[in-house]
This record gives structure tokens, sequence and C-alpha cells, in this order.
């Protein structure tokens, strides 16, 4: 899937404050991430073509994230939503600057984390 690609598919509000949620899960518990997307798809709060690009999310650096997290806005709604959580990310990073960062995920990475 090319950077183009997942424009196409837009989220909502509500859809966006799904995706970001997952997003934080994913860091945490990616399992549960993972499980939470298919209810979404199962309920059909996601459409396939949505759920493709959040799987799409979940292999893409942080900064790239953000990047397509705001081509995907498609209302008012989902820009404020996505504001508010890069807010509160932002208080986050500098009240607590050792959360742990996506980067975790590559095994790599994880042999370091996990020592």
């Amino acid at each position: 899937m090319t950077h183009d690609e997942f424009a196409t598919p837009t989220f909502d509000g509500a859809q966006m404050r799904h995706v970001i949620e997952l997003l934080d899960l994913l860091d945490f518990a990616p399992h549960e991430a993972r499980r939470q997307l298919d209810r979404l798809a199962r309920e059909r709060v996601l459409t396939a073509a949505q759920r493709a690009s959040v799987e799409h999310l979940f292999t893409r650096p942080l900064h790239e994230v953000d990047r397509l997290l705001r081509a995907a806005c498609a209302d008012d709604e989902a820009r404020d939503a996505l504001r508010e959580e890069r807010v509160h990310e932002a208080r986050g990073i500098y009240i607590a600057p050792a959360r742990p960062a996506r980067v975790a995920r590559s095994s790599a990475s994880a042999g370091v984390l996990a020592a």
C-alpha cells in the first residue's frame, strides 16, 4: 500500500478516536489491538478499506503515522480528535519521557528492551 492509497479511506471523528485508541493500545498490548480492530470491522464500525489502512498504520514509524492520519481526516471532528491526541501525546512526552516508543516492535530493539 502506498502513501497515496492510504488517503482513499478516510475516518470521521468517532472512527478517528477508535484508530487513535488502537494505536495507543498497540504499544502495550499488540494482540488486543488487533483483536479490537477485528471487532470494529466485524461490527462495521470500520470498512474493509479502513481496516486495511489501520493495519498499514500498525507497521509504520511514528513520524509517518502522524502524517497519514492527518491525510485521513474526513471532517473537522476527525481533525479535532487528532489534534487533541497530539496535545495529549506532547504532554505525556514532557511529563514522562521514558514512555516506550513504537520502534520497540522491531525484533532488534525488542531484544534490547527485554535485556
